[in-house]
């Protein structure tokens, strides 16, 4: 299965413009920095990725490199996008649960130990998977279904002061596009 993977670069501080340099070679450099910089989660994010381009994504994004100084309100737009959807997910897992097991994190933990609703631990078992899915997002563990990585802040998670830093300053900002496999 793929998916679209957003890698957030903060310019200034790891990926300086160099002087006489082209704008096809620093953007190179930038996308070269998000790989570099992803590199440790085979495994746990991908485990094949395609990273010259944004692979099935090139329609929608025909660089896989966002420059915030070239366009701040479409960087805005996909931090917005990221964020909803990383809500999303934790919204639809917290509610899986709460319908199973009740609203208090008590019942769903001691429901999940004695077996799920009918005993079964296949049942239990994926409603660990949807516990485990939904901790590592609060926690900004970088994984298959986290689909962002900030390289400023080493992590997976997105928050509205995240997209507030990011919208002081826009053009010290880039957002690089990856096709991740799982």
């Amino acid at each position: 299965m793929h998916i679209l993977h957003s890698i957030l670069v903060h310019l200034p501080g790891d990926v300086p413009a160099d002087e006489g340099e082209s704008r096809e070679e620093y953007l190179e450099r930038i996308r070269l920095y998000a790989e570099e910089e992803t590199d440790k989660f085979y495994g746990a994010a991908y485990d094949w990725r395609e990273t010259a381009t944004d692979g099935g994504w090139a329609d929608e994004y025909p660089e896989n490199v966002l420059l915030g100084s070239e366009d701040g309100k479409k960087l805005i737009r996909e931090l917005k996008k990221i964020l909803e959807t990383q809500t999303q997910e934790i919204r639809y897992n917290m509610e899986a649960l709460i319908n199973c097991f009740g609203g208090q994190l008590s019942g769903i933990v001691f429901g999940i130990q004695n077996g799920a609703v009918d005993g079964s631990s296949i049942q239990a078992t994926h409603y660990v998977f949807q516990l485990k899915k939904m901790a590592k997002l609060l926690d900004g563990e970088y994984f298959y279904d986290s689909c962002f990585y900030d390289t400023a802040e080493y992590t997976a998670k997105i928050s509205e002061a995240t997209i507030a830093k990011v919208q002081e300053k826009p053009q010290d900002w880039a957002l690089v596009f990856f096709d991740y496999h799982f």
